[in-house]
């Protein structure tokens, strides 16, 4: 399969390297490509604002043929926060390749650190929520412990890389990394689970979309997530049904809970806006 190619839609704030990215005397405003390996894409839009939303994207299609993939995007530009959208590198290597986690490549041996280091470079002082359905759920909650006070809102979220089907994990490692996926999870090159983080305590408040229909996911990545998870850890499960399979709520009652989780701080208020939407297919 061919690689993805990548489309420029927009003027880009391009950076030769990652260390002029965190150098720069001034933000970028929009698109921004870092040249790390791989082509690195952001989207970023300052409003001022003392909170930053951050958002990673669920899985592609493989019918999807161009990068950047943002996740959010038409959605977010009616938030008040500022918004940092974050597009997954690997996926520029192959179309057959639909999700990366957020984990890194060969090229980007170090990726979830690389971010985190992106991330504060633009967040400054702000509260920081962290979004992601899916595969950037996964990248939501692995991101999260490492901003105290962060917020996560995650829908379906996969928790452990391989959790998932084995021919995904297999692409993956075979695709990013140029090795078979290894027997043992541990010795995976990068972060492969977020169970053990949380079953310790982390400053950090989590809601959950978790669609009933997705029983896979529910069964396999949530669930055991809920069962480790440390009594402390503030925790906010939303059990709609919205029929069979992967599906998240709609854009209108997505955008609802982007609200909920940036204009409110107090994890009592958080909790009462989460549970007022409603939460259905658009």
């Amino acid at each position: 399969m061919p690689a993805r190619t990548v489309h420029r839609n927009a003027p880009v704030a391009t950076y030769p390297s990652l260390e002029d990215f965190l150098t720069r005397e001034t933000d970028p405003s929009g698109l921004v490509e870092i040249r790390h390996g791989l082509p690195l894409h952001l989207h970023w839009t300052d409003n001022g604002s003392d909170v930053t939303f951050v958002a990673f994207a669920g899985a592609m299609l493989s019918t999807t043929h161009t990068v950047p993939i943002f996740g959010g995007y038409t959605l977010t530009r009616e938030l008040s926060s500022n918004v940092l959208l974050v597009s997954d590198p690997a996926l520029v290597l192959d179309t057959s390749l639909t999700i990366g986690w957020y984990a890194g490549t060969q090229q980007i041996d170090h990726l979830q650190r690389d971010l985190t280091g992106i991330i504060r470079s633009l967040v400054g002082r702000t509260r920081v929520v962290l979004f992601g359905p899916s595969g950037g759920g996964f990248a939501a909650l692995e991101q999260a412990p490492r901003f105290p006070g962060s917020t996560v809102l995650v829908s379906n979220p996969l928790t452990h890389v391989n959790l998932e089907p084995r021919e995904h994990v297999e692409q993956y490692f075979h695709l990013a990394w140029g090795i078979d996926s290894p027997a043992d999870p541990a010795e995976a090159p990068f972060v492969h689970e977020v169970i053990s983080t949380y079953s310790g305590p982390v400053d950090t408040q989590v809601v959950c979309s978790q669609n009933t229909g997705d029983g896979y996911h529910d069964q396999t990545h949530w669930g055991p997530f809920l069962q480790q998870l440390h009594p402390q850890n503030r925790v906010l499960t939303l059990r709609p049904d919205l029929g069979p399979g992967h599906v998240g709520p709609g854009k209108r009652p997505f955008l609802e809970l982007f609200r909920a989780v940036t204009e409110h701080n107090e994890w009592e208020e958080i909790q009462r806006a989460a549970r007022s939407v409603e939460l259905v297919v658009d």
